[in-house]
């Protein structure tokens, strides 16, 4: 005993240590982690001198190291405090004044340190050294719980009020911070009633050990096992070992009684067999403590193998790919305890995601993650889950600032919509889809063991996809074949026209601007510029700017323009609140209309009216580029919408703009030839690609409405109106 006391406090120390260069070296300059040093310091105070104590060789010596110890608390409760206000993160601003209030009481009792109202005489008991405290020993205790009790009310308030990984880490600092009171009050309280006084001096060395070690794996992780599981593994394995040492120690026990004598060789077999009884013993307590603690201690915790099975089961009992995704959707959200969940698949005709279910989510939301197609591509080179919370950490490590910012765009769509996790979903080796989860209800983070489970779950889930998808087209090719092949006829030689004309329109379209960025690159290489201005240079900067927005412009439209032509946009009527979409269209659009100094309105019928017939997908899509024409057509004033029923049978959508206008001789060709372009509206938008408005066109007849325009002349401002028919 006397060896364990000497050695434990040291090598608590050098943990302690330990602890602390992982913290500084993951941020030396955070607030939080220097904070945190400051707490392993007093830490290490608090353990040193009582350890000093022990090793005294005289009673002056003891009463100078007795009245020490007091140091250690006195700096570690402000500091505990302090932290409490930061971590994760500051949650309010801090003044200056209420952190020296803080620690005020600190500096009063570090100057009563050396004095009798600390400790007053020291002398050998039989326990070692005792000592005779003084008045401020008994401020002391005050002082420490008043804030350690300010400390647990701020870990609580900051833990009810987060989410994810941030109320994990708060979880197992307030975890460590309670085993830390628990332990302290054991070791300095309660041992010493049993008898056991010598073991007080080590009370600090254990305690501390809790705190530090949790808040450091609080600190450093960004993605955690979820603690709830510790607890019940370490109470099952706890619970079965004791079971097994039970039942050796009562077997020696007994054959000791039988026996009638000291410790002989009869003894020591009959504790062999006892230590072999006890080994098999184990395994069947473990299991039956682990049927307990699943039924009464953490019914909402999953089994890992039961959960997997349990899917893979549902899964081969059908081919049918609604009922594949229909389970896919239900076992995650009943495991995870999710509200929103969703699958979204790839078209492998036209490449296009679309939504197959969803839960909790928003349709246009879902379709949002993958509109610019950068989130499948970055899990198809990745092959892992993305994980929002985890996103920070890749934006810090992206290669350049391209991904740095996409991947900063990609997060902030992920928050707007609540996704917390995007788990791919592949075929070999090429994604077919992805699934979409949102928060679970409990705000807890997704751990690493639930995101392990998650994968596995994906995996399986891209098998019975798969397969579904295989039995829909045998059974289409089986119960339509001559009809698919009549229609693939027609198809190929639609493709045959639309190869032709799409030759022509790549010669005539991206010819100038490839030509123009072609040049200047190359002008660029050989050092041509060099003897520029800065503001020349700028200039040619702009126009390889202005030619790449117009290739990436002309390339949306055109596989937009295409879908529409081929047949690939097919239109889902179902009833749309007209004034809801609108309004969604607006607040997305006006931050462009608001940096250019121009006003865009929205002016709300007073009364609701009737729904219109729409597609989710190409209606906002057709209003988006009619808002959006207008902002680059008016130098000056802005956008009025109007939302208005003119008959009982249609709803007409107004876009009235106080831009360049129209003349007569283009009007009858602005939604009829492709590509088409006024000469002004040229010069004012040069990255423009001329199928906005003909795309609107495709779409508003797709809807079964028409599209018309007004304008009174050059500069005299355009007007769009839209009518659709009613939802009956």
């Amino acid at each position: 005993m006397d060896i364990i006391l000497l050695f434990l406090p040291l090598s608590i120390i050098l943990f302690l240590c330990f602890f602390s260069l992982l913290v500084i070296r993951k941020d030396p300059r955070a607030e939080v982690n220097l904070v945190f040093l400051f707490l392993i310091f007093s830490s290490i105070l608090w353990i040193l001198f009582n350890f000093l104590i022990d090793i005294s060789g005289s009673t002056e010596h003891a009463l100078f190291l007795s009245r020490l110890t007091i140091i250690g608390p006195a700096l570690w409760a402000p500091l505990v405090l302090y932290f409490s206000l930061i971590f994760p993160r500051v949650r309010r601003k801090i003044s200056k004044l209420k952190i020296v209030v803080m620690f005020v009481p600190a500096l009063i009792v570090l100057c009563l340190t050396p004095t009798k109202y600390n400790v007053i005489r020291v002398w050998y008991g039989p326990r070692g050294i005792d000592f005779q405290p003084g008045v401020l020993y008994i401020v002391l205790v005050f002082y420490l719980i008043f804030y350690f009790i300010a400390t647990i009310r701020n870990f609580v308030s900051s833990y009810l009020s987060e989410r994810g990984i941030k109320r994990m880490q708060i979880l197992y600092v307030l975890g460590g911070f309670f085993l830390t009171l628990i332990l302290g009050i054991v070791m300095n309280a309660i041992l010493p009633i049993l008898g056991y006084g010598q073991l007080v001096s080590v009370g600090p060395s254990l305690s501390l050990i809790f705190f530090s070690s949790f808040t450091t794996y609080a600190i450093i992780r960004h993605r955690f096992l979820d603690i709830r599981v510790i607890v019940k593994k370490g109470t099952v394995y706890l619970l079965s070992l004791l079971v097994a040492v039970g039942t050796a120690i009562a077997g020696t026990y007994g054959i000791a009684r039988v026996a009638g004598a000291p410790i002989d060789a009869r003894l020591l077999v009959g504790g062999a067999l006892m230590s072999a009884l006890a080994l098999l013993s184990f395994s069947p307590a473990k299991r039956a403590f682990e049927k307990i603690a699943n039924k009464y201690l953490f019914v909402s915790l999953y089994d890992y193998q039961e959960t997997v099975k349990s899917l893979g089961q549902q899964l081969t009992r059908t081919i049918d790919l609604t009922k594949i995704i229909d389970t896919i959707i239900k076992s995650t959200a009943d495991v995870m305890k999710l509200d929103k969940a969703g699958v979204l698949l790839r078209d492998e005709s036209s490449g296009v995601y679309q939504i197959q279910k969803i839960v909790g989510f928003k349709e246009e939301n879902g379709i949002s993650l993958v509109k610019d197609n950068f989130l499948t591509e970055y899990l198809q080179k990745t092959g892992k889950s993305l994980v929002h919370e985890e996103l920070r950490l890749q934006i810090r490590d992206a290669a350049n600032s391209e991904l740095r910012q996409r991947l900063s765009n990609l997060r902030d769509n992920m928050k707007k919509i609540e996704a917390a996790i995007c788990l791919p979903l592949f075929r070999e080796a090429e994604i077919q889809g992805l699934i979409v989860l949102g928060n679970k209800i409990s705000k807890d983070a997704y751990s690493s063991q639930d995101i392990e489970l998650l994968e596995t779950l994906a995996s399986q889930a891209s098998v019975a996809i798969e397969n579904g998808r295989l039995y829909d087209q045998v059974q289409d090719l089986t119960q339509h074949l001559q009809e698919k092949v009549d229609e693939q006829t027609k198809h190929l030689k639609k493709l045959f026209e639309v190869k032709t004309e799409f030759l022509h329109i790549v010669s005539h379209q991206l010819r100038t601007p490839l030509t123009a960025l072609r040049g200047l690159l190359s002008m660029w290489s050989e050092g041509a510029f060099e003897s520029y201005s800065p503001e020349e240079k700028q200039k040619v900067k702009q126009r390889i700017s202005i030619s790449c927005e117009r290739l990436n412009n002309i390339t949306n439209d055109m596989l937009d323009t295409l879908d529409l032509e081929e047949g690939y946009a097919k239109f889902i009527l179902e009833p749309l609140d007209t004034a809801e979409i609108i309004d969604e269209t607006v607040n997305f659009l006006k931050p462009n209309f608001d940096k250019k100094g121009l006003f865009l309105e929205f002016k709300k019928p007073e009364k609701s009216l009737p729904h219109v017939l729409g597609d989710k997908q190409y209606l906002p899509q057709s209003f988006q580029n009619l808002i959006d024409n207008a902002e680059k057509y008016t130098p000056k004033g802005g956008l009025t919408i109007t939302l208005s029923q003119p008959d009982s049978n249609h709803i007409q959508i107004s876009f009235k703009d106080t831009g360049i206008g129209v003349i007569l001789q283009e009007k009858e060709h602005l939604f009829k030839d492709k590509f088409f372009r006024g000469e002004r509206a040229d010069k004012i938008n040069t990255a423009g690609s001329g199928l906005g408005l003909y795309i609107v066109k495709n779409i508003i007849d797709g809807h079964h409405g028409t599209v018309g325009i007004k304008s009174a002349g050059p500069n005299q401002g355009t007007e769009f109106i839209v009518s659709l028919p009613v939802a009956k």
